[in-house]
């Protein structure tokens, strides 16, 4: 099995901690609000049996440097789980002040960077783009992701956070199918 690598960043947290001040200060940020946008986290996954993701991540981490202009405090990938995964955590400064809202941006912009990310990503990797789903499609996939957990605990995880999930579905599960349908 293979171990966890880091692509950017230190490997301490203390250090990605040190980077993202150094960032602040080098930016001259002198305060910021409570509610401040302190880092955006991005996760890209890669199928299971997927042979590549080592490459895939390391263009993955490269397009969100160059998509956003920013330093990445720190991208690291694991391969110790099911699908294997990059987490890649970016400072949101810029001409003196911290950008966290408007460097995400809205539904149209996370839409655009999205089409963004698989034209020059994943599309060169054998990726397809996932299509939108209706709210309509996915009420639908709630509800028969729910059902099958209901009906098939087995399925669902074992032991004490299984039985935990389980209890929540029961008792929530109108309400989740409200939020996954929007």
């Amino acid at each position: 099995m293979r171990c966890n690598a880091i692509l950017r960043g230190p490997k301490a947290s203390e250090a990605v901690k040190a980077l993202h001040e150094q960032l602040k200060e080098n930016n001259a940020i002198k305060s910021l609000r409570r509610d401040h946008v302190a880092a955006v986290e991005v996760v890209v996954s890669a199928p299971s049996n997927y042979l590549g993701p080592q490459e895939y991540f390391e263009a993955s981490v490269a397009f969100f440097e160059r998509f956003w202009g920013q330093p990445v405090l720190s991208a690291v990938a694991h391969f110790d789980q099911p699908n294997p995964h990059v987490h890649v955590l970016v400072s949101p400064f810029a001409n003196g002040r911290s950008i966290g809202s408007s460097f995400i941006g809205y539904k149209s912009q996370i839409s655009a960077l999205a089409r963004s990310f698989h034209t020059e990503v994943g599309k060169p990797f054998g990726f397809a783009l996932s299509p939108q789903l209706t709210a309509a499609e996915r009420l639908a996939i709630s509800n028969e992701t729910i059902e099958q957990l209901l009906q098939n605990p087995e399925r669902a995880l074992s032991g004490h956070l299984g039985h935990a999930l389980r209890q929540i579905l029961s008792a929530s599960a109108e309400r989740l199918r409200h939020i996954a349908a929007h």
